[in-house]
């Protein structure tokens, strides 16, 4: 009787698949967050609707912008959600009217946008009385009826275009920084080459740029830095060693001849 023997399939192992796996996903993720334009978020009240749909029309040709349609009620999902739309954009737009100035829901979105140091952009439909506390030291953009929109939307144009960059770079360090804490600080989510150089220009520069950085900001950047320190160390290391290996490894070979002529090479 013949035996057939089946050929054995080799797979990779699943240590090695996932390594692989999530060094693909944090590449693609780099990218996507570096790509793309600035992003809004427009707080407000829903029964002020009508105005956030003009403002949306006017704003959306050039900016992504992350507006909640809807009116849901409030749960756990809902506000994960709307906090990762908050930390996914660069700009926090605040609809201030009476409505939105007592709003719980408005009220909890403000507060969790400057907790992420946001640049926050108080838009004054209506304004209230009181004024809430953490608006009061900002910048206002007035849309009352009293003003022209057109007029108004070029102001708030020409604030938005203030230093857009360190706006996106304070929304994109902070995205790669959750990824990385979402995989379990795998190294392969940190930074490095032209992403590290760029992320320590902005860190040297922070004092002057806004918004601030946050605390996450920098454990995440400086964990890139020292990983790089340790590649650096690594591959000088290795050359010392080799070239140290290299030199012993002549002279063993050579030692001999020398022997036998009499002299020594040193």
């Amino acid at each position: 009787m013949t035996s057939i023997h089946t050929p054995r399939t080799h797979s990779l192992p699943p240590r090695f698949t996932k390594k692989l796996l999530s060094l693909f996903q944090s590449r693609f993720r780099k990218l996507d967050i570096q790509e793309r334009g600035s992003m809004l978020f427009f707080s407000y009240s829903h029964k002020d609707k009508v105005f956030v749909q003009k403002l949306y029309a006017a704003l959306s040709p050039n900016y992504e912008i992350w507006v909640d349609w809807e009116d849901i009620p409030p749960a756990v999902e809902w506000w994960e959600e709307i906090k990762r739309g908050i930390e996914d954009s660069d700009y926090f737009l605040f609809m201030l009217t009476p409505n939105s100035a007592i709003s719980k829901v408005c009220g909890q979105e403000l507060e969790y946008a400057l907790s992420q140091g946001k640049r926050i952009f108080p838009i004054v439909i209506d304004q209230p009385d009181p004024v809430p506390l953490s608006l009061r030291s900002i910048n206002w953009m007035f849309f009352t009826p009293e003003e022209e929109f057109d007029v108004c939307l070029t102001k708030l144009l020409d604030a938005l275009n203030i230093n857009p960059e360190d706006a996106r770079l304070h929304t994109k360090f902070y995205g790669l920084w959750r990824d990385w804490v979402s995989h379990d600080r795998d190294r392969s989510y940190l930074l490095h080459g032209k992403q590290l150089w760029e992320a320590t220009t902005w860190l040297a520069k922070s004092d002057n740029s806004t918004p601030l950085p946050l605390q996450e900001h920098r454990e995440y950047i400086w964990a890139s830095q020292l990983a790089q320190f340790v590649r650096i160390k690594r591959i000088a290391t290795g050359i010392i060693v080799s070239a140290i290996l290299g030199v012993l490894i002549t002279l063993h070979f050579l030692t001999p001849s020398f022997c036998e002529n009499g002299s020594f090479p040193f």
